[in-house]
C-alpha cells in the first residue's frame, strides 16, 4: 500500500491536496498534518512513498526539514514542494538537494497538480515549467542566488539578512564581531550594495531570509551553516580560509 504524507499549515490548501491524493490513489494511505513537529514524528515512524509539503510553516524551517527528509531521515522516497515561494536561492537549494518535485500553484491549475502527483508516483521528476525556466535563467546570470559569494559569506548573509547588527550576528554564528564586520563589508562590495537596507532587500529577494507573522525565517540556513562548518573542520591544520573563525553551532 502506498503511503502519502502531506504537510501544509494552510488547512484549506491541505484538504485540497488530500482530496486530490485520495482521488488519484484510492488505495493509498493519505495522512495530512499541519505542524512540522508532527510530520517529523510520522517520518521517523514510517517510510512514505510521497511527501508533499509547503514552505510556510508556523513551527520551523520547511527547507531544513525537506533536506532532512531527503538526505537525513531518508524516509520519503519522493518529495513534492507546493509553494508560491520562488526565490532563486530556495529553488537552487531544492535542485541541489535532489528534490524531484516543485509545483507552482499560481501558474498551474488542479489538472497540472494531478499530473505532478501522478508523475512523481510513477518515479519521474516534475518541476513546473516556469520554475525550471526561471531557475535556469537565474543560474546563467552574473549575480544570482548569492553564487558570487563564498560559502562563508552566504552563511553570514543569512545571519545578517534581517538587518541585525554585527554583535547579534556574531552571537548567532559563534564568530567574532570583527569577522562578521569583515565579511559584511565583503558582501557589500561583492554585491555592489551601499547600505543595510539594500542588503536586507537582496536577502529577502533571493531567499536568504523571509519575514513572517511568526518572526524571521532563514530558509535552509541550518544546513548551509553545518555544511560550511564541516568543510572547515576537514581542512588541514594551519590552512587559512574565509575569515578567522569557524562557524560554530548556534
Amino acid at each position: 500500500m502506498q503511503r502519502i504524507l502531506i504537510l501544509k499549515a494552510d488547512l484549506v490548501g491541505g484538504e485540497m491536496l488530500r482530496t486530490a491524493a485520495e482521488r488519484l490513489f484510492p488505495k493509498a494511505a493519505v495522512i495530512l498534518v499541519n505542524r512540522l513537529a508532527r510530520a517529523h514524528v510520522m517520518l521517523e515512524a514510517l517510510p512514505f512513498d510521497l511527501f508533499v509539503t509547503g514552505l510556510d510553516l508556523p513551527d520551523g524551517d520547511a527547507l531544513d526539514f525537506i533536506f532532512s527528509a531527503v538526505r537525513g531521515l531518508r524516509r520519503a522516497a519522493r518529495v513534492l514542494v507546493v509553494s508560491q515561494h520562488h526565490e532563486p536561492r530556495v529553488l537552487a537549494l531544492l535542485r541541489a538537494w535532489g528534490v524531484e518535485g516543485v509545483f507552482d500553484p499560481a501558474s498551474e491549475g488542479p489538472r497540472k497538480l494531478d499530473h505532478a502527483l501522478r508523475t512523481l508516483a510513477a518515479g519521474h521528476p516534475y518541476w513546473s515549467a516556469g520554475l525550471r525556466e526561471r531557475l535556469d535563467a537565474t543560474l546563467r546570470g552574473d549575480r544570482s542566488c548569492g553564487r558570487e559569494l563564498s560559502p562563508a559569506e552566504r552563511v553570514v548573509l543569512s545571519a545578517i539578512g534581517d538587518g541585525c547588527d554585527n554583535q547579534t550576528a556574531a552571537e548567532r554564528l559563534g564568530r567574532s564581531v570583527r569577522t562578521i564586520e569583515t565579511q559584511r563589508n565583503q558582501i557589500h562590495r561583492r554585491l555592489g550594495l551601499h547600505h543595510k537596507g539594500e542588503l536586507v532587500q537582496y536577502a529577502v529577494r533571493n531567499g536568504f531570509v523571509r519575514f513572517t507573522r511568526g518572526g524571521v525565517v532563514r530558509p535552509g540556513f541550518e544546513q548551509e551553516r553545518v555544511a560550511y562548518a564541516t568543510k572547515r573542520q576537514r581542512r588541514k591544520p594551519g590552512t587559512t580560509g574565509e575569515g578567522s573563525d569557524s562557524v560554530a553551532a548556534a
